[in-house]
């Protein structure tokens, strides 16, 4: 327990053992002296919200100072009483996790640059006898060369995605701030990703508004775009739909990728964004690395919008993106809304 200036007024055996001081040590001593240096300024914040009459505090994670000087990482819950004038706190000692996260992405990041240039050099090797320039090669080993063709790409997309997730979390990713027609930005993915739905006879039914311009990142956003169209035909069954959509929300223009998949179970929807998160295998030939979905929202967040998704009745999942309009050019809104491939359809938010 700590008063409404953060200092200690109770402390349980366990927070003697973990921490090596005795009670005594700790009363009546601010409870910020210990926090680590860098995690100063972020514990600080929280703590001045925690004085706030009935305030919780959810997770708050920092390093906290031991008797012998090493540091312990610690998350902490905590609540505030109706007054004001006492917090009661809970700290749960999450060292050993942490440092299996550090060793986690160490070993992603050093994989990543060890695999790009050997996968990038197999695939073009194999693009080069794909293609007959080295001479005829019999019928049967050129299907085997096309099979490993695409699953070095699909290697390289693997490496690709460890890489944006290490200069993510490094904070080593720039942004460019750039003036994109969404429109045009979705019909470029759309064409992009046509292999993916022709193989498994999906059709794919757009309405747009050319000429809705936000500000974005063009290559982040047809990645995020790229991304969100896979998963569409990775969950979705042969020779069925998917919809994409831009419209206007207040302020900000709306991109809708809709497939009529089996959806997303109750049990997983709370993980859809986590790195390495994979749902049940959906009925697509395309298997993912789990990072799609991650690397899109931290992308989208980036560049200053919102992703998410929806369940809708009827089945299926529809994920959508956020950005604010920046510039709107006249245009005439019947001729604006157009199918890609089949008739219009109405498509509700």
């Amino acid at each position: 327990m700590a008063d409404s200036h953060g200092i200690f007024r109770k402390v349980n055996p366990v927070w003697e053992k973990v921490l090596g001081f005795p009670a005594e040590d700790l009363l009546s001593r601010p409870f910020i002296e210990f926090v680590h240096p860098s995690d100063f300024a972020h514990t600080q914040v929280e703590l001045e919200k925690l004085r706030e009459p009935g305030h919780q505090t959810q997770n708050l994670l920092n390093r906290y100072r031991c008797k012998d000087g090493s540091y312990r990482w610690l998350q902490w819950n905590a609540v505030n009483d109706p007054q004001g004038s006492l917090a009661y706190v809970s700290a749960v000692d999450v060292t050993d996790q942490q440092e299996i996260e550090r060793l986690k992405e160490q070993f992603i990041s050093t994989a990543s640059h060890e695999l790009r240039t050997p996968v990038t050099a197999i695939n073009a090797s194999l693009k080069l006898l794909a293609s007959g320039l080295t001479g005829t090669i019999p019928l049967e080993s050129a299907r085997m060369v096309q099979i490993a063709e695409r699953n070095s790409e699909r290697l390289i997309r693997l490496v690709n995605d460890m890489l944006d997730i290490d200069q993510l979390q490094a904070g080593r990713m720039s942004f460019r701030d750039e003036r994109v027609d969404q429109s045009s930005a979705v019909e470029a993915a759309i064409a992009e990703a046509a292999p993916l739905f022709d193989q498994a006879d999906i059709h794919v039914e757009t309405r747009l508004l050319p000429g809705t311009f936000v500000t974005a990142d063009p290559d982040r956003l047809s990645q995020v775009m790229t991304n969100l169209l896979s998963n569409a035909a990775k969950f979705s069954p042969m020779s069925s739909l998917v919809e994409v959509s831009v419209e206007e929300v207040g302020d900000s223009a709306r991109i809708v990728v809709r497939d009529h998949g089996a959806g997303i179970s109750p049990s997983f929807r709370s993980k859809v964004f986590e790195k390495f998160a994979q749902a049940e295998r959906g009925p697509g030939p395309h298997a993912g690395s789990g990072l799609g979905l991650s690397i899109s929202k931290q992308f989208v967040q980036q560049m200053g919008g919102e992703i998410g998704f929806e369940t809708p009745r009827d089945g299926g999942t529809r994920f959508f993106v956020l950005l604010p309009i920046v510039d709107r050019q006249a245009a005439n809104a019947e001729s604006g809304a157009e199918a890609t491939r089949g008739p219009k359809t109405d498509l509700s938010r």
